[in-house]
């Protein structure tokens, strides 16, 4: 895979500093499905445990891979996907909501 500009991943950088979501994640109410890759060096995996400890009906699921996993593993990503929106729990909601 072909990586991006430097002055883009910088611009990627910059954007992350000034605003976060961290404060209002306990308000999802929905189920929330997050992905990690087991070896990504931009976002490292315990960001996602971050994100599952905040998020009340979080489930966490990662791969064994790096940052792009939609492209490296789309079968296995796709497969956790499914298996998530298949779920008793996430079925029982969208019938409440």
């Amino acid at each position: 895979m072909k990586a991006g500009s430097r002055l883009g991943y910088y611009w990627q950088m910059f954007t992350t500093m000034g605003w976060t979501s961290f404060h209002w994640l306990h308000r999802l109410h929905q189920p929330t499905l997050i992905l990690v890759g087991d070896d990504d060096p931009i976002v490292r995996p315990i960001n996602g445990s971050i994100l599952a400890c905040r998020i009340p009906d979080a489930r966490i699921r990662s791969l064994d891979c790096g940052h792009l996993f939609l492209v490296t593993k789309p079968g296995e990503t796709a497969a956790l996907v499914k298996e998530f929106l298949n779920t008793e729990d996430l079925k029982a909601y969208d019938e409440a909501h």
